[in-house]
């Protein structure tokens, strides 16, 4: 004898998806119907009704047809959940699945029109939630402000809602889309007072940080401190920052219970130029005899260490009675013209003209 519902039932076992509907699992087959919009048919022998919430794998859709149900099987169109929505009832935000066009289908013609400029159309599950959505209700979604112009809950299970855009007002949660939350919650403000453009490697800097609520007072909420480049700089839990590689990092403070409140900035952290203390020496005998000469030998010290290879320019205070017959880049060679005369020379390094070293010495007959 044939058996329509078992018929259905090795279809359905062999060409369904698993699936969930307002949570529930089940089985059904899932066909093309408007792929264009997103519109698909579904088949099962599980209950359905339209506004139901039908979840294949990570996707959710809604059932926005009537549903036919036949021969021991449910079927209907279900239209894919492109976007959410959240309405803020007195304080109590609520989160919906929602289908947001900007056309609307005429069953007469079987056409799609377009909504006027700065409207959109929102299909939601019609439950007990959104059944207190209210005309003029305001909702914050693609970076605007929107509110309720008409509410059409004709078909059963859907709640069809027409929005005109509208002017975003300062207690608007525009970043986390919900409209006049500060209306119902304090609204914090975080101030870093002490934000450093730049850091060396190996410095350290603790943050100070304050905390507003709405009415200007200081308050203490829990803060979370986060650096955007380890490798760069490090904050711990308290906000002490320290620099440890050449680069640049932003460093956030936000609340622990709304990072969305915050503030930043930009640290730039710097290899620290190498700090020098140079001096020169200049050494040789104290004396030169008439018609001879000394050799004499400049030194560089850097911090009282030896620096090789350095150069330097030579000269003598008194030209007449004694001359230089050779230099080389650390040394100079003095001849004594005439005896009993002393005689400033004098070593200044070429790599800084400030450093220099002096050697006095006099003149002799020799006898």
């Amino acid at each position: 004898m044939f058996d329509i519902s078992a018929d259905l039932d090795y279809l359905i076992q062999s060409m369904g998806k698993q699936v969930k509907v307002n949570s529930k699992d089940c089985k059904a087959i899932i066909s093309d119907f408007d792929k264009l919009n997103s519109k698909y048919k579904i088949i099962s022998k599980s209950e359905l009704q339209t506004g139901d919430i039908v979840e294949v794998g990570n996707t959710k859709y809604i059932i926005i047809s009537d549903v036919g149900f036949k021969d021991f099987y449910y079927k209907a169109i279900m239209q894919k959940v492109n976007h959410n929505v959240k309405f803020n009832f007195a304080g109590q935000v609520k989160q919906f699945d929602a289908i947001i066009e900007t056309k609307v289908f005429d069953t007469t013609t079987e056409r799609y029109f377009e909504l006027v400029d700065n409207e959109i159309l929102i299909i939601l599950q019609h439950n007990s939630d959104t059944g207190k959505i209210q005309l003029n209700q305001r909702f914050i979604k693609f970076n605007n402000a929107w509110k309720v112009k008409s509410i059409n809950k004709v078909q059963k299970g859907l709640v069809i809602l027409t929005c005109e855009s509208d002017l975003i007002n300062q207690n608007d949660d525009v970043v986390n889309e919900i409209a006049n939350r500060w209306d119902y919650e304090q609204k914090y403000t975080i101030t870093i007072i002490n934000k450093p453009s730049s850091l060396y490697i190996g410095d350290t800097i603790q943050l100070q940080v304050q905390v507003k609520d709405s009415n200007n007072q200081v308050v203490s909420k829990t803060l979370q401190f986060t650096s955007s480049d380890s490798a760069v700089a490090t904050i711990n839990e308290t906000g002490l920052i320290t620099a440890v590689g050449v680069g640049t990092v932003t460093i956030t403070v936000s609340l622990v219970d709304d990072t969305s409140i915050k503030d930043t900035f930009t640290l730039e952290v710097k290899q620290q130029v190498q700090q020098h203390s140079y001096t020169a020496t200049l050494s040789g005998n104290d004396t030169i005899t008439k018609g001879l000469t000394r050799t004499y030998t400049a030194k560089l010290y850097d911090f009282g260490v030896e620096v090789t290879g350095a150069q330097f320019n030579f000269s003598i205070s008194d030209t007449t009675n004694a001359q230089i017959t050779s230099t080389t880049n650390n040394t100079v060679t003095v001849k004594a013209i005439n005896s009993g005369y002393t005689i400033v020379i004098t070593a200044t390094w070429t790599g800084d003209l400030n450093v220099k070293a002096t050697k006095q010495v006099t003149t002799t007959s020799g006898f």
